[in-house]
């Protein structure tokens, strides 16, 4: 399942709401419902159908943050044209895929495997 083809042709991504991604502490989730995609059955398919997925996500920051990239001291090309703050983590959550005839629901997941 995919959000589909942009007309610049990026795929696999979308833009989510700005409150679907919280931040607070050492703690980060994202939680989205029913979040809409297009199912094709394999990659660029020709059969595609309406689906949405549910992503339920919690990190946990198990160490300090480091700053990562060079921002505006490098080309904007540049791959580490960017600033961000790192911390390894650990992640919990929940995630379910629904389309016409089929659905998907995890168990719990967790990143200690």
């Amino acid at each position: 399942m995919q959000p589909g083809v942009q007309p610049n042709g990026l795929f696999w991504t979308t833009q989510l709401k700005r409150a679907d991604f919280k931040a607070k502490g050492n703690k980060a989730r994202l939680k989205v419902k029913d979040l809409p995609l297009v199912e094709s059955f394999e990659f660029f398919g020709p059969n595609q159908v309406p689906a949405t997925a549910s992503i339920d996500l919690t990190w946990t920051s198990t160490s300090g943050r480091r700053r990562r990239g060079k921002g505006t001291d490098v080309p904007p090309e540049d791959p580490a044209a960017f600033i961000g703050y790192f911390a390894d983590a650990t992640c919990e959550g929940h995630i379910s895929g629904h389309r016409m005839g089929f659905a998907y629901e995890s168990g719990p997941l967790d990143s200690s495997g």
